[in-house]
């Protein structure tokens, strides 16, 4: 299937972690996609959306495989315009990962282990094309003809809480992964700052579905995905914790 409307993977930092200047939110970056038929613009913020298959392996662990599109940009309240993203070229991304879960009455809440894997692509001509598994193994991915990898990394830490098991937007998660550019491929779309940051934050939301320990569910959702430095170990302690309070906030903002 061609993918249009999904997610990205990653996570959430603390507030005072990801304050920057008075004038923006999050850390600003700049991107040159004048490569692809863009133009080269400054932005804070990759918003788009994801589908992600989970299986619950046990009562209380799980794999998982996202598949992610980055379908807009950024400045504070304001979009990117003349970006040429999904226009001229699309981002995509795989993560795969697991970890643990724990149900008390109506809530169930998700803990991301340490590790897993993040693949950013760039897709110059928009001709990749995407297949679901059936389980959460990764996703079957046929590139196009020029597709390069732009980044890679792993997950820190994430946690996500569902408080339904219908289709009401009732599911959210922070996610904080490491972020390496490629060179050449990254670094010369993203190019600035130098270097680049190297954590990649995202908070998100997803629709409720039952959990079947053996079973698999197939979601999707929206997400916000900023980018900051490595912070002092003792604002990294509070990433899991910020990370629930910034996805609810997110789905508020889209109910």
């Amino acid at each position: 299937m061609k993918l249009k409307n999904f997610f990205s993977v990653a996570a959430i930092a603390a507030s005072a972690a990801l304050a920057a200047t008075s004038a923006n939110a999050f850390p600003q970056f700049t991107v040159d996609a004048t490569a692809y038929g863009g133009s080269t613009f400054q932005a804070d913020k990759i918003t788009g959306g994801y589908n992600e298959v989970i299986t619950f392996t046990s009562g209380s662990t799980f794999n998982l495989s996202l598949l992610v599109n980055f379908g807009q940009f950024f400045n504070g309240p304001t979009q990117v315009l003349s970006t040429g993203i999904n226009n001229d070229y699309q981002l995509y991304a795989t993560f795969t990962g697991s970890g643990t879960y724990s149900t008390s009455g109506s809530s169930t809440s998700f803990s991301l282990d340490p590790g897993g894997s993040l693949a950013v692509y760039l897709d110059p001509d928009l001709d990749t094309t995407f297949s679901a598994p059936a389980t959460a193994v990764p996703w079957g991915v046929t590139p196009g003809t020029s597709d390069v990898l732009i980044a890679t990394g792993a997950a820190i830490i994430g946690n996500g809480s569902l408080t339904c098991s219908g289709s009401n937007n009732c599911g959210s998660f922070g996610q904080t992964t490491s972020f390496t550019l490629t060179d050449p491929a990254g670094t010369s779309f993203f190019t600035m700052p130098v270097p680049f940051y190297d954590m990649a934050i995202t908070t998100g939301q997803f629709n409720g579905f039952p959990i079947v320990v053996g079973g698999s569910q197939l979601l999707n959702g929206s997400a916000d995905t900023v980018f900051q430095r490595v912070p002092e170990p003792g604002t990294l302690a509070l990433i899991g914790l910020a990370a629930l309070g910034l996805g609810v906030g997110t789905r508020r903002r889209a109910s």
